[in-house]
């Protein structure tokens, strides 16, 4: 069987590793397989920059209609009113969805940038199989596929 695990690099899956040889895994039964970082992907793409005026056009729209019925009552009137919460709202909505944005790539490039995503693929037999996903999920694998060989 061919157990393969997605993991973090960190010293937790060492211990993992450790723990399998000491539960008969010999290490050439083990494969360790490093994913490449594609540096020219682009976290945040012109979808958010849309998003950001879709908000900022709603959020523009509804603050408008609260300033234009508030406007009948304050002494600038509707359409003063109606101008300032719609300019208002706008750059409400688009600068509060593009800091969500900011803050989403942040912790997207944080939590990938200093730990390399690894593949391990371990070949054992049958009877070892639920020892082996035991051990793997307890040392944080993200995924486990399973395979016949």
């Amino acid at each position: 069987m061919l157990v393969v695990g997605l993991f973090n690099y960190s010293t937790e899956l060492e211990q993992a590793l450790r723990l399998l040889e000491s539960n008969g895994i010999d290490r050439s039964k083990m494969m360790a397989v490093p994913m490449e970082a594609d540096s020219n992907r682009q976290l945040i793409s012109g979808e958010s920059r849309e998003l950001s005026f879709d908000v900022g056009f709603a959020a523009a729209t509804a603050l408008g209609v609260v300033g234009i019925s508030i406007g009948f009552v304050l002494s600038w009137g509707p359409i003063l009113w109606g101008l300032i919460s719609t300019a208002s709202g706008f750059m409400a909505g688009y600068f509060i969805t593009r800091l969500i944005s900011a803050r989403k790539k942040n912790a997207h490039m944080g939590r990938h940038a200093c730990l390399p995503e690894l593949v391990i693929i371990v070949r054992c037999e049958e009877e070892s199989l639920e020892q082996v996903q035991m051990i793997m999920h307890h040392y944080g694998a993200w995924k486990l596929g399973i395979m016949e060989s």
